[in-house]
């Protein structure tokens, strides 16, 4: 998905940035705020929203 419906953009207002690994597998990641960096990581097929 390249972007989000409208109303999940209500709920989830962040840019979306991309981390390419090995051959076509990619990470969702979030930047941003200030501050310490805090990396999470949840299972599959899990979304951070939950």
């Amino acid at each position: 998905m390249k972007t989000l419906p409208q109303s999940l953009k209500e709920v989830y207002p962040f840019k979306s940035h991309f981390f390419n690994v090995g051959k076509g597998n990619r990470i969702h990641y979030v930047d941003e705020g200030e501050g310490d960096v805090v990396m999470m990581f949840h299972g599959n097929p899990t979304w951070s929203v939950y």
